[in-house]
């Protein structure tokens, strides 16, 4: 290499770096996006570590989850012993692709020298590419079925021989698919570790009527680039009461963006009117959890189109329903009035800040009936609608 000047540049053999790294078939790594973090010792996620901490590793690979009813383990050293047959194939897995130990290959990163040749063959373990100190990691299955894996004890960063500004890589080979491979670093640093940016959830307006369609972003700096953020009930809306309202089990990440995903969801007609609240839930990490809260409230009656009867045929109860401008609204009174067929009225029923009332026709026999609905609203218009009802007992 060369420098702007045409001069020969150093040669650091601590100086680490990596310019393309390309797979043919993968989970974990996919060329664009790893699902490898790194983690402190509460398991959250971090991007630096300080001299004194312990590295925890975390990975989703789904295909390591052969067995639903138990929580599995991936072993950090090459645990399948490999042997030849007549046929000159592997009786079982084919060594690593880090050769005969991980040392042997990094030790080209750092010019020789450094490598710990006592290292057995590994597939999952953390490389001091400053000091070539490596050390393998079991990954525990966080709990059945779920595809998630977690170190259970940390490597302390001083065992890797860990100090200021050394860099930390960390390997992972799939044990039953040896090209889904995945690399990541960290730098060691003198001050306090950098956790990753918060959650956040938001509504995209303040406040909502029944039958309006909304929509929640959540923004997720750890599923940046991902297409989605799925799990059990990742996403839970809840009215006033606590009742849930909707639950979303994958959020699909918003076109244009890295790191923002979103809901879409339908104020239900019989919500009750307050407080609404969206619920985020990390889908691996119960304590990383972020809200908004909106606010349903009763629609300011605009027009009455008409009016909606149902049942047409009365056998218990009829109910008189708006067709309103906006969905849901409630006029100050609805009142019905209904007439037999030579024109006298033989019932009447109303109701005040609603959208629907109802009868139960009274003691009147089978027959045609015609109804007239008054409607009042705001700023006193009044809208009157008129139409026949059945009823058959």
């Amino acid at each position: 290499d060369v420098d702007d000047d045409g001069m020969d540049l150093p040669y650091y053999p601590w100086d680490v770096s990596f310019d393309t790294v390309k797979v043919t078939d993968y989970q974990v790594f996919d060329g664009t996006r790893t699902t490898m973090r790194f983690l402190d010792g509460l398991f959250q996620p971090v991007t630096t570590y300080r001299p004194g901490d312990q590295i925890y590793l975390e990975v989703t690979d789904l295909d390591q989850n052969e067995d639903s009813r138990i929580a599995e383990r991936i072993s950090g050293r090459w645990d399948r012993p490999e042997s030849n047959n007549n046929n000159n194939s592997w009786a079982r897995d084919s060594s690593p692709i880090w050769a005969q130990t991980p040392s042997h290959v990094l030790a080209t990163f750092i010019g020789g020298g450094f490598a710990d040749t006592s290292i057995k063959p590994a597939k999952v373990f953390l490389f001091n590419a400053n000091t070539g100190k490596v050390m393998a990691i079991d990954l525990m299955e966080t709990g059945p079925n779920t595809g998630v894996f977690k170190s259970s004890t940390g490597v302390k960063v001083s065992d890797l021989g860990g100090r200021e500004m050394d860099l930390i890589v960390a390997f992972y080979q799939d044990p039953s698919n040896h090209r889904d491979v995945a690399i990541m670093s960290t730098r060691v640093k003198g001050g306090p570790i950098t956790p990753p940016d918060p959650a956040s959830v938001a509504f995209d307006r303040g406040q909502y009527s029944r039958g309006d369609t909304g929509t929640i972003t959540v923004t997720e700096p750890q599923y940046a680039g991902q297409d989605a953020i799925t799990g059990t009930d990742v996403l839970v809306l809840k009215d006033k009461d606590g009742a849930v309202v909707k639950t979303w089990d994958e959020l699909t990440r918003v076109s244009g963006t890295q790191s923002q995903f979103r809901a879409t969801f339908t104020v239900p007609a019989d919500i009750p009117t307050g407080t609404i609240r969206a619920v985020y839930t990390h889908p691996t990490d119960p304590a990383r959890t972020e809200e908004a809260t909106a606010q349903v409230v009763v629609a300011v009656l605009e027009d009455v189109t008409g009016i909606d009867v149902s049942p047409a045929v009365l056998v218990d109860e009829v109910v008189f329903s708006l067709i309103s401008e906006p969905v849901g609204a409630v006029a100050d009174r609805i009142g019905i009035t209904i007439y037999d067929l030579t024109g006298r009225k033989v019932s009447e029923t109303s109701g005040t800040n609603t959208a629907s009332v109802s009868w139960n026709g009274g003691s009147l026999r089978n027959s045609a009936y015609v109804y007239v609905a008054v409607v009042e609203g705001p700023n006193g218009r009044v809208w009157t609608f008129r139409g026949f009802v059945y009823i058959k007992r």
